[in-house]
């Protein structure tokens, strides 16, 4: 059985996934946890500090497991595939995700504006190479950081609006690479 703590991290998941977090309340994370509301406050001393800490644990899983759907996929087509299938894949799979979207669309929106320089800091870092081979950006006629920026918008709107095929959104990424690499918009 997994510690207190990470079961109470868990049933508040569970109890997010029934309620939304407009109608969440601690006796519900105990429920769906199996302690008592009291076990709750006793590892986190409010809603807002649970809400936190599983806000922090879901973002750091997120990467976690983005990083090593990437390890050992090349720069080019390929890994801007996997860049983006993977973040869509996630939010089609969350059981949290699509129910926070439509009863909390204002805490969604909040947590989108608080991890988007971490997410695209992190895309600097897993698609940088790929995107720095584009010849728009290597002839200068496009900034690496505003192209990599563009990824990070599309990206976050497949949290926001799930794609009903990940698979396919990856495949049209992939796609605009090769028509981008192609040089297939031109310069103004």
């Amino acid at each position: 059985m997994p510690p207190t703590r990470d079961r109470i991290l868990d049933g508040a998941m569970k109890a997010i996934a029934t309620h939304g977090l407009a109608g969440l309340a601690m006796r519900d994370v105990g429920a769906a946890s199996g302690v008592a509301r009291g076990t709750v406050y006793r590892h986190f001393a409010s809603r807002e500090a649970l809400l936190a800490e599983l806000g922090k644990r879901e973002s750091a899983r997120f990467m976690e497991r983005w990083r090593n759907e990437l390890a050992g996929v090349p720069s080019g087509p390929q890994r801007l595939h996997a860049v983006v299938e993977y973040p869509a894949r996630f939010a089609n799979e969350h059981p949290v995700l699509a129910r926070l979207v439509e009863s909390d669309p204002d805490y969604v929106l909040r947590a989108v504006r608080q991890y988007y320089p971490a997410v695209r800091a992190t895309l600097q870092q897993l698609i940088g190479p790929t995107v720095a081979e584009l010849p728009m950006v290597r002839d200068g006629v496009l900034p690496k950081e505003n192209m990599i920026d563009w990824v990070v918008r599309v990206m976050l709107s497949t949290f926001l609006i799930p794609p009903d095929d990940p698979a396919l959104l990856a495949q049209d990424a992939s796609a605009m690479h090769e028509a981008l690499k192609g040089q297939a918009i031109a310069a103004a």
